[in-house]
């Protein structure tokens, strides 16, 4: 069973190792030289460059998207923490632990905050009044 689990184990490193080799190899060309780019004997460049990643930033719409993705996310995560605490503060301001739940089930949708009724009032204590039916 531990052979097993181990030649499994070797055989989602290589599928891996398999999957990344592009990914290094897209990278380490991408510091080539022109001259450098289709000559496969050195491996590793012997001379970097950053003129491909120069000349992206210059010629591409790449800095104004980049910028307009931070813009969203940076505005997302502003209103996500303004509505995150405002409702955090309600939930720790107003009555509601999960005592307080079972009541307001059997409640007729009056409140559980402080302002609404809350515990602090008599009904709440003795139960809502049943209808005579």
């Amino acid at each position: 069973m531990r052979r097993v689990r181990r030649i499994a184990d070797v055989m989602a490193l290589l599928l891996l190792a398999g999957y990344a080799v592009p990914f290094f190899w897209q990278l380490l060309t991408s510091f080539k030289p022109d001259a450098l780019l289709v000559h496969l004997p050195p491996l590793l460049p012997t001379q970097v460059t950053t003129a491909h990643y120069q000349a992206v930033w210059a010629k591409s719409v790449i800095p104004r998207a980049l910028g307009n993705s931070l813009a969203v996310a940076g505005l997302t995560t502003l209103l996500a923490l303004v509505l995150g605490l405002t409702a955090a503060y309600a939930l720790v301001r107003f009555a509601t632990s999960p005592r307080n739940w079972r009541k307001r089930r059997r409640s007729t949708g009056r409140g559980g905050g402080r302002s609404s009724g809350g515990s602090s009032c008599r009904w709440w204590r003795r139960g809502w009044p049943r209808s005579a039916s």
